[in-house]
């Protein structure tokens, strides 16, 4: 039994994620075309997309990434450092950490089901790491490193995840990856980030439902976001849309407060009405500073009358408002919760026209992720 072959062994029983051990198969090099790493886009050059890489950050940081990165939320702080580090080595492409949180489970932040090949300083050296996005929880097939191509010695390095082997949140994350312990406890640490390639992001598409729920949508089980959430997916299973969900909504009771701007997906361009034509926003960042077209449409493509109320408990910033029918849980007539008016894009009106009585019944507006 060889040294290298007696290390990998006794590394696989501290990694999160288990090398094997066996001796590799060829794969091969990494196929030709775009986006090798001068910063082309994929394909430019005739020859099919080139296939995604994963590597490991050479930086460790704290578990707080929105301090960290700079970034109003924690996954996109993660995601901004994945990027900062790809940048720095000069790979180009667009990269996501592989995290979780309480909103949103990694494996749903992938958006790609490429397989990911090694970073190294040679393509000619470059094998499948993971043949595709359902095997990005099981053991890599081949040695991972660094963004600079560094090998990591046959083990996976300790780094930040919130992530079970399913790509499913764990329930670990550090107050959404925005506090840093100064304690003993599992937030107290520096570690690194896995960070996936993906491909540039598709236009996502919004909608308002077309139907509409008293301000007690959440009282059967008090979690209101799972069920501002489910309400947005059975709209979108009901019209076949497919794609994974969000309701447009704010948590002011939770801890920290959360806002629906921190619940969409960190990496999407614009987003359309379903009609994919129509753009609502052209970027994460302006619906914050107001809509290109009014979420106007339904799960179904229908007209709705601009006049449409919907329950959304964020103010124009994206912050939670303090009206919120006991978080969505009250049809109490003397409570009330804030609401949007479809058609009113002025000063924000779209998600914060007002207070609306918990008895009254209104829509939600739906993201895509």
């Amino acid at each position: 039994m060889n040294r290298t072959w007696i290390a990998c062994l006794l590394a696989s029983t501290i990694t999160a994620l288990p090398l094997s051990c066996t001796t590799a198969q060829d794969l091969g090099d990494r196929p030709p075309g775009g986006g090798d790493g001068d910063g082309g886009p994929p394909g430019t050059d005739g020859n099919p997309p080139a296939p995604m890489r994963v590597f490991f950050t050479r930086t460790s940081y704290s578990s707080n990434f929105q301090f960290e990165a700079k970034r109003p939320g924690g996954m996109e702080g993660g995601d901004a450092l994945c990027q900062l580090a790809a940048d720095g080595a000069r790979l180009g492409g667009t990269w996501a950490a592989w995290l979780s949180d309480r909103n949103i489970d990694a494996i749903d932040r992938i958006d790609n089901d490429s397989p990911w090949w090694t970073v190294t300083a040679q393509r000619t050296a470059q094998r499948i790491a993971f043949r595709d996005r359902a095997t990005i929880g099981t053991r890599p097939l081949e040695p991972l490193t660094d963004e600079y191509g560094m090998p990591e010695a046959y083990f996976v390095p300790d780094h930040w995840s919130g992530t079970l082997e399913s790509g499913r949140g764990s329930g670990q994350d550090c107050s959404s990856w925005s506090v840093a312990s100064t304690g003993a406890d599992a937030c107290a640490y520096r570690k690194r980030l896995l960070c996936f390639e993906q491909r540039a992001s598709p236009r996502k598409r919004a909608f308002v439902t077309s139907a509409a729920f008293r301000g007690n949508f959440a009282s059967q089980t008090g979690k209101m976001l799972e069920e501002a959430d489910k309400l947005c997916t059975n709209s979108a299973n009901a019209a076949n849309l497919g794609g994974h969900w969000r309701a447009w909504i704010s948590d002011y009771q939770a801890t920290p407060r959360l806002r629906a701007y921190d619940r969409l997906a960190t990496r999407a361009d614009s987003w359309t009405l379903v009609d994919r034509t129509t753009v609502v926003v052209s970027s994460r960042a302006q619906l914050l500073t107001g809509l290109e077209h009014a979420i106007d449409r339904d799960e179904s493509n229908r007209e709705v009358p601009a006049d449409t109320h919907v329950w959304t408990g964020t103010y124009p910033s994206g912050a939670p408002t303090e009206n919120h029918c006991r978080r969505f849980a009250s049809s109490d007539p003397n409570e009330s919760g804030y609401a949007g008016i479809v058609g009113q894009l002025a000063e924000g009106k779209w998600t914060a026209a007002g207070v609306k009585s918990c008895d009254k019944e209104a829509h939600l507006y739906c993201f895509e992720q």
